[in-house]
């Protein structure tokens, strides 16, 4: 048991620890070379672009480095899609397994099509896998084989990480 938590724990660090450094490196970028107004010796020098803009953060960086920073965080935050989808894929990897040992249940057990489906889930996330396993489940509602919850939450987990991003 205490393997399994650690898993889970070591991938759901391997979501947000990536993020959250990139994040604050960009945030430390950012405020490491912010411009700020200073005030003029006297009146007459002082302009009404001299004062800071509430709102606004005037930075003094390439805007190359700043488009190469931003591709690196939306180039890893794609990536980490597929950690997602890997870690719902937990339970359900623990029912298959706990059903295929001898004792357990075959009734619980996919049928051929619904792994198919967690298959295509699992490894794509595309639209048309998630559209292929909508109308598998409104087509087998009340079948006398039900669909398994894990399997739902990778389904679940899959669509949101394709419409989100």
């Amino acid at each position: 048991m205490k393997g399994k938590y650690t898993t889970i724990f070591l991938s759901i660090a391997a979501l947000t620890v990536p993020l959250t450094l990139i994040l604050a490196i960009f945030l430390g970028l950012i405020f490491a070379f912010r411009v700020q107004h200073s005030n003029s010796a006297s009146d007459t020098l002082r302009s009404p672009a001299t004062t800071d803009t509430p709102g606004y953060i005037f930075v003094d960086l390439n805007p190359t480095y700043l488009m190469r920073v931003g591709s690196f965080i939306s180039l890893v935050a794609s990536k980490l899609v597929v950690f997602a989808v890997t870690l719902a894929m937990f339970p359900l990897a623990a029912a298959l397994l706990d059903s295929s040992q001898p004792g357990g249940e075959p009734s619980k057990l996919l049928t051929p099509y619904q792994l198919l489906l967690t298959l295509q889930l699992s490894s794509n996330g595309s639209i048309l896998s998630i559209w292929d396993w909508i109308h598998y489940r409104r087509k087998h509602a009340a079948s006398v084989t039900p669909i398994s919850r894990p399997v739902s939450k990778i389904a679940k987990t899959a669509a949101a990480a394709t419409f989100l991003g």
